[in-house]
């Protein structure tokens, strides 16, 4: 049977209703950042970290205060009341990076968080300005030593942009490749890059994360900060080495804990 066009037109329309949807609140989870640089094989700098609270569905990231947090049995302080960065004074006992992890501890209102970092160690490697291509600025970066071992590495190159690599495919050889910004910068520009030490599970974090960052969210997709790093929620573990008697395995923490050595070179941009 066929539909006159009108009729069509009058059976759509009164099929459709505007409805209002309210997502649900979940309650705020803990934000963590810290991840930490470090130069020289692990002489402490001024090792920052930042913490906040999820909020709601579509609402801002508030900052949150700790009860506590310390690193290597030493303790970090609130740089300024309500800002919610914490530092660890240069003062004092230098944390041993050189073996086992290291361990840090997070008091948070009723709740006790903890993770485990290793020291990753970097390299040195060399950057060079190519120039335009395609009106994107390019550089050309190498890798000076690559180790022998196998190694994971990521790439800062400033303002949120991150790239993340391992040397399966170029163990203890020379190796470069080309990196074109996102960003734009100006002639006479000073661009700082880092290369940090890394494993496998920090580039599969960060690499989730960048890939969400630059994805535009509908409001049922997952926002970025739901992307699962390496802090636990110890606050009913009873023995440090047993982790299977934790009765709220989905109370944990955002962020991730990672103690890297950073290697820095600069270019200018012509």
């Amino acid at each position: 049977m066929k539909w006159p066009p009108t009729l069509l037109i009058l059976l759509f329309s009164a099929c459709e209703e505007v409805i209002q949807l309210e997502p649900t609140a979940a309650p705020p989870r803990l934000i963590i950042d810290a991840l930490l640089r470090a130069e020289d094989s692990g002489e402490i700098q001024s090792w920052k970290v930042q913490v906040s609270l999820t909020d709601g569905f579509f609402g801002e990231i508030p900052v949150t205060r700790l009860k506590q947090i310390s690193m290597g049995g030493r303790f970090f302080l609130e740089l300024e009341e309500g800002t919610g960065v914490y530092e660890l004074p240069t003062t004092g006992t230098p944390i041993d990076t050189s073996e086992g992890d290291i361990l840090i501890q997070v008091s948070h209102e009723d709740q006790f968080y903890l993770a485990f970092s290793e020291y990753f160690l970097s390299t040195d490697f060399s950057v060079q300005y190519l120039g335009l291509f395609d009106q994107a600025h390019t550089v050309n970066v190498s890798f000076e030593d690559d180790p022998e071992e196998r190694n994971f590495y990521l790439f800062d190159f400033g303002q949120g942009e991150y790239y993340m690599t391992d040397d399966e495919f170029y163990n203890g050889e020379t190796h470069s490749f080309r990196y074109t910004y996102l960003r734009q910068l100006e002639t006479g520009d000073q661009v700082d890059v880092s290369l940090l030490g890394s494993d496998a599970a920090l580039n599969n974090y960060m690499t989730q994360l960048v890939d969400q960052a630059r994805k535009e969210f509908g409001p049922f997709e997952t926002p970025t900060s739901t992307v699962r790093g390496n802090f636990i929620n110890a606050t009913e573990i009873d023995n440090i080495n047993s982790f299977d008697n934790v009765n709220s395995p989905n109370n944990y923490a955002l962020g991730y804990f990672a103690v890297m050595e950073e290697v820095k070179q600069t270019f200018v941009v012509e």
